[in-house]
């Protein structure tokens, strides 16, 4: 069965239409595409930018965890008090 509304679709497809669409630029040529593309690199470099900064962090906070430097660091922020208190 065909879906003229393109929300059908799976295996019962008929043979004329398979679900393939015509894939549309995001940028159209003309007068303002280096500004639309510089956009377009700009949003993707923040999105794989903050997928670094999150996969580098959760590392961190797992090897912090792992090596027990938590503790070290306890410790040390409890001597500094100590030094403090007297």
């Amino acid at each position: 069965m065909n879906f003229p509304n393109g929300l059908g679709g799976g295996w019962g497809q008929s043979a004329g239409n398979r679900g393939f669409r015509e894939i549309q630029p995001v940028c159209k040529p003309g007068p303002d595409f280096d500004t639309c593309a510089r956009e377009q690199l700009i949003g993707s470099t923040g999105v794989v930018l903050a997928i670094v900064l999150f996969v580098g962090l959760s590392g961190f906070v797992v090897w912090f965890v792992v090596t027990d430097q938590w503790f070290a660091l306890g410790d040390r922020i409890r001597s500094w008090r100590h030094r403090k208190g007297r």
